[in-house]
């Protein structure tokens, strides 16, 4: 008796722990971050303090800021579409190896879009940054992230 009451006490966990996974992998997707939020206020505001900005370059800089995210926010909806498509690809019962490359391929050409947009923010950032600023800007750069780690599983990353 013990024995069978444990083992339905196992199945319905199981059972119930199955269907709590499969909720919670349906439905829609996360919503898309506002294109001016609190992450980027809070930017601001520590770069605004952290480098002594003038109130004309924050205002630049928050121009420069704003018109990016609103340039780039198809881009970031075309990479989210693109990433939903690329994990419906490889979890389909049959693989479509074609399709996998071409949804790989359109997320690394969206991916190199980003970063050149980013690259092109930062060097526009940069532009109305006084001399002292930017060294200071650089000396801080490598700080936001700590210093890189090791990764022995890389050849030449020891």
């Amino acid at each position: 008796m013990k024995k069978q009451l444990c083992m339905i006490a196992l199945v319905g966990a199981t059972a119930f722990g199955t269907t709590g996974t499969s909720w919670s992998l349906d439905g829609p997707p996360p919503p898309e971050p506002p294109p001016m939020g609190k992450g980027q206020e809070h930017f601001l505001e520590r770069m605004a303090s952290v480098l002594k900005l003038t109130d004309a370059q924050q205002a630049q800089i928050e121009a420069l800021i704003s018109t990016d995210a609103e340039q780039n926010a198809p881009l970031h909806r075309q990479l989210a579409e693109n990433e939903r498509a690329l994990r419906e690809a490889t979890t389909a019962a049959s693989l479509d190896e074609a399709t996998v490359r071409a949804l790989a391929a359109t997320k690394g050409n969206l991916m190199t879009e980003m970063i050149v947009s980013r690259a092109k923010l930062r060097n526009a950032i940069n532009a109305i940054l006084t001399a002292e600023q930017r060294e200071l800007a650089d000396r801080l750069d490598p700080l936001k992230y700590g210093p890189p780690r090791p990764r022995p599983d890389r050849p030449g990353m020891e």
